[in-house]
Formats: C-alpha cells, structure tokens, sequence
C-alpha cells in the first residue's frame, strides 16, 4: 500500500485554457467515482505513472493524491499542452517529502526540503510539540513552511531544471 503525497496546483494563464483543464479534471474525477481507480488524460501516456486520485477542483485550485510522490512531469505535460503554467505545492510526511513547483512554460522550478531541513526539527513527546530554533509548535507543518519560505529566498538552494 503506497504512501499518499497530497498536490495542489495553481494553474496560471489564458482563462480559456484553464477553464478546459477544470473541464478535464472534472471528467476525470467523474470517471476516478466510476471505475474506483487513478486517472490520467487520454495525452499522456499511462506508462508513465502518476496517476490522479481524489481529485477535485475548488474555485481556482487543483487538489488531488499521487502514489508515493508528485507527478511534477506529468503536471509540466498537462501544462505545456494547455500552454499555462502552474504552481505545485506537495506534501507527503511519512517520505519527507515537502516542496513547491513552479513552471512557466519555459523553466521548471523546483524547491523541497532536505533530510537536513527535516532534522532541524525535534518533538517533544512529554508536552506533544514541536521545537525547533528555540520556540514551540504544535504542528510540525508550520515549520516546514518556514523552512519552505527559506529556500525560496535563498536561491543557491534551489533546484532549476530549463526546458
């Protein structure tokens, strides 16, 4: 049984564009009901993995599941088909697995916590929080997007990849 990693996606670009993509996601969490199983667009091909469950879009925002980690290839895929961009956020925990995409049709930005960011922080079992640099949590993901923010002002630790 796979770990599940939680995406949602911003799409950015023409409204026209958009509003066929939440057409598509729309049919294919009509077909994900119907048949029980992960979709992906009829495009894209299926051995490639990263299928969509759950999915659903609220207002402006694509949320869904992927086995184990992001689909940030076939998201890129959908995105230079439609031609727009998104933002991705992703979170699986279990996987230390935390991050954020960026795409605008030319560059692909991706930027996720390390091992090392994950270590930073330590729970106190005692008094059920979360410590990191000398202050408490009660949640670990708040900390995570601290970190998140970090690395995003941080340039040298970002990971570009150009198309």
């Amino acid at each position: 049984m796979p770990n599940w990693c939680s995406n949602i996606v911003e799409f950015k670009g023409d409204e026209k564009q958009i509003e066929s993509l939440k057409d598509l996601f729309e049919r294919m969490a009509q077909k994900e009901k119907e048949t029980d199983q992960g979709q992906l667009p009829d495009f894209i091909a299926k051995e490639k993995g990263g299928y969509f469950f759950e999915i659903a879009w609220d207002n402006d925002y694509l949320s869904y599941q992927t086995k184990w980690s992001p689909n940030i290839a076939i998201v890129t895929e959908l995105a230079d088909n439609y031609q727009v961009g998104f933002v991705q956020s992703y979170s699986e925990p279990n996987m230390g697995i935390f991050g954020e995409t960026n795409y605008d049709g030319k560059t692909l930005t991706d930027i996720s916590l390390s091992d090392e960011d994950f270590e930073q922080i330590t729970f106190d079992e005692e008094n059920e929080r979360y410590l990191f640099e000398g202050e408490t949590y009660e949640s670990d993901y708040e900390i995570w997007e601290t970190l998140l923010e970090r690395k995003k002002d941080g340039p040298e630790n970002n990971q570009y990849i150009r198309r």
